[in-house]
């Protein structure tokens, strides 16, 4: 099932559950896990810079740099939290996020000689995220949670970049490790059981922009 399909199934879910007339899902001390797959800003960029496969060049160091015949994959950003209810309006609760990119290109760059030498990089990425997120929980019904929230925390990345000219740095700027904020503008959770449910968010910042999963409730 595509990524646009999913959103929609539970875009229905929402609005068929929404008419039950029964009030209250977030309550004191309720005990929830999380488990997301979403879409990164960070994935893409590299995904489009890299992944492309067509010839990019750049002066970053006042040097001819070039690289061509990339390839390019791995996974959505997987995230885990758990959230803890202080209120039937308030919950606070952490998380830990990964996202992984790895593949190979050919970068050729001009030496000390003005000779053009060229090496083939193999790269591998993993951009880790690790925070709390204190949320507003709203407009409840027996069994849909709707929220918003802030997520904050330290970013850090773990990598391995074979170059053997030590010339490569066209990721030096993008996998600096980092604290971050960011805004869940809207989350919905909806419960089709007692206790098991599917997760929807929209976020602003690190580590995803559009997370989709499910939710476990603890007794």
């Amino acid at each position: 099932m595509q990524l646009n399909q999913i959103i929609r199934v539970i875009i229905c879910l929402i609005a068929v559950l929404v008419v039950n007339p029964t009030f209250g899902q977030s309550v004191k001390n309720q005990k929830v896990i999380n488990l997301h797959a979403g879409s990164s800003l960070v994935g893409g960029a590299i995904d489009l810079i890299v992944g492309s496969g067509e010839e990019i060049d750049t002066d970053t160091t006042n040097n001819f740099v070039e690289i061509n015949n990339s390839s390019v994959s791995g996974g959505r950003a997987l995230l885990v939290g758990f959230d803890y209810g202080l209120s039937s309006r308030w919950s606070l609760g952490g998380f830990f996020s990964t996202q992984r990119r790895h593949g190979t290109t050919e970068f050729s760059y001009e030496d000390a000689s003005s000779v053009i030498q060229t090496e083939t990089i193999k790269f591998n990425l993993r951009r880790n995220s690790i925070g709390f997120t204190p949320k507003v929980h709203y407009g409840n019904r027996d069994r849909i949670d709707l929220y918003s929230g802030v997520r904050m925390g330290w970013l850090f990345w773990v990598n391995s970049i074979e170059s053997t000219s030590g010339k490569f740095d066209l990721f030096d700027d993008m996998i600096t490790s980092r604290p971050f904020f960011g805004l869940t503008a809207f989350g919905a959770r909806v419960y089709p059981t007692d206790n098991i449910g599917l997760n929807f968010e929209l976020n602003l910042g690190a580590p995803n922009i559009i997370g989709l999963g499910a939710v476990i409730k603890l007794p």
